[in-house]
C-alpha cells in the first residue's frame, strides 16, 4: 500500500493506493478499485504504508469501585 500525493490542477490529492507504476510520462495510480493518470511532473511525494488487516481493542483492566 502507498500514500501518493499529486499536484491535481494546484491543488494536493492523496490517495491511498494498491499499486503504482510509471509508463512513459505518467504515473498510473490504482486506488479504491479506480484507474488515475497523471503526469509524473505532478508527482510530489510516495509513501509506502502498511496495509491494516485488523483493529484490536484495547485492553482495559476492570476495577471495582466501591462507595463507604
Amino acid at each position: 500500500m502507498f500514500v501518493v500525493s499529486v499536484n491535481d490542477n494546484g491543488e494536493e490529492r492523496n490517495l491511498v493506493a494498491s499499486h503504482v507504476r510509471v509508463v512513459d510520462d505518467f504515473i498510473l495510480i490504482q486506488a479504491g478499485g479506480v484507474s488515475h493518470a497523471f503526469p509524473v511532473a505532478t508527482l510530489m511525494d510516495i509513501v509506502a504504508v502498511d496495509a491494516v488487516t485488523h483493529i484490536s481493542k484495547p485492553a482495559y483492566s476492570q476495577k471495582t469501585v466501591s462507595f463507604h
